[in-house]
């Protein structure tokens, strides 16, 4: 907020219009995140949702809140690009009332059957899917819905987590946007490297030789 205080007065009338909206959204958010730290108060739940306490031992709700952040930026056209990184480099997070008690890694290496594994990885991707849902649900500058005029990439940075490869790992594209296939999706096959080259393809740019069109993405 001291950052965008600081840039409101180069600001046309329209663009300060959308700066103020984006205000009043950070306000918003900041009295949800104080009245669900208080005992005592009822939180608000016009902007973040229902039943979500930020904190670091519970993932999902962490994440949907920065999630809520990345959309009223891009409704209010305050900016057109967003990164939310989810977990950490050791995967040492821990689930919130799952049945896997340890943490994300010994879900990847240490448990007795993949079942550990794909619990914490479902847990992790309501996150997206709640990103996701809220671009289709979120009206832009133009009056269109977000996710016509935004690409959401899902990526790792260790492909399948169980045994690091750079295949069968969750990449996620999701858009409206013309020039990606509708429709698609595949279980397994493919890698980064196609999805890398396959964004760029989509979103029209030629000349690119980077993987394949594996993913159907083109």
């Amino acid at each position: 907020m001291r950052a965008l205080d600081s840039i409101k007065s180069k600001l046309s009338t329209q663009e300060y219009a959308r700066y103020q909206e984006h205000i009043d959204s950070l306000k918003k958010i900041k009295t949800n995140l104080t009245n669900q730290n208080s005992s005592s108060s009822t939180p608000s739940t016009t902007n973040c949702g229902s039943n979500i306490t930020p904190s670091v031992a519970n993932m999902q709700a962490t994440g949907k809140s920065q999630a809520d952040i990345v959309v009223a930026a891009l409704a209010c056209g305050i900016t057109k690009v967003a990164t939310l990184q989810l977990g950490n480099h050791q995967g040492d997070w821990l689930g919130h009332n799952t049945s896997w008690s340890q943490d994300a890694h010994q879900a990847c290496h240490g448990a007795p059957s993949n079942a550990a594994f794909i619990e914490m990885w479902r847990y992790l991707n309501d996150v997206p899917a709640y990103l996701i849902d809220k671009l289709r649900k979120t009206s832009g500058p133009d009056g269109q819905p977000l996710i016509n005029s935004t690409v959401f990439v899902q990526v790792t940075c260790m492909g399948n987590g169980m045994d690091h490869t750079s295949g069968n790992g969750p990449f996620i594209v999701a858009t409206q946007m013309p020039g990606f296939a509708r429709g698609y999706s595949a279980r397994q096959g493919g890698n980064v490297y196609d999805l890398n080259g396959a964004i760029p393809k989509g979103m029209g740019l030629s000349g690119i030789t980077l993987g394949s069109n594996t993913l159907g993405l083109v």
